[in-house]
């Protein structure tokens, strides 16, 4: 009994976290994002999925994978269309952590991160076209 009620809940939160577009999404994140701006008052990870949708535990590893994706994309929207630049950063203890630029300092953070995808989309290019003049495919 315990079980199919868990199943029927489970199914209702799925179905909540789909309809919620990344619009309504970033507009919430924005609301809590208020309350963490520049770098020294960050929100982790968790702490944000728990403010929006709860307790991880209540969800199985691929709808928390899911939630995740969910939130990045609706940051990435909220960057795009707003002045709420919201920084995504990893700290010394592999947690993530969100803020909100405030000064320099904080868009430096995002900055040097640029900067290191551009050099990995760089050699990824390099990679590419060593393949082609070392015709890769002839090896298959």
């Amino acid at each position: 009994m315990q079980k199919s009620l868990l199943k029927k809940k489970k199914k209702i939160l799925k179905k909540e976290i789909t309809l919620l577009s990344a619009r309504d999404l970033s507009e919430k994140i924005r609301q809590i994002m208020k309350d963490h701006i520049g770098r020294n008052n960050p929100i982790s990870q968790k702490d944000l999925f728990k403010r929006l949708f709860g307790n991880p535990n209540n969800y199985s590893d691929l709808q928390v994978w899911f939630i995740l994706e969910r939130i990045r994309k609706a940051m990435n929207w909220l960057r795009r269309t707003s002045h709420c630049f919201v920084i995504t950063r990893r700290t010394k203890y592999n947690i993530y952590v969100y803020f909100v630029v405030k000064d320099y300092d904080d868009a430096q953070i995002y900055i040097d991160h640029l900067s290191k995808v551009k050099k990995r989309i760089n050699f990824m290019q390099h990679r590419c076209l060593k393949a082609i003049e070392e015709k890769f495919w002839e090896d298959f």
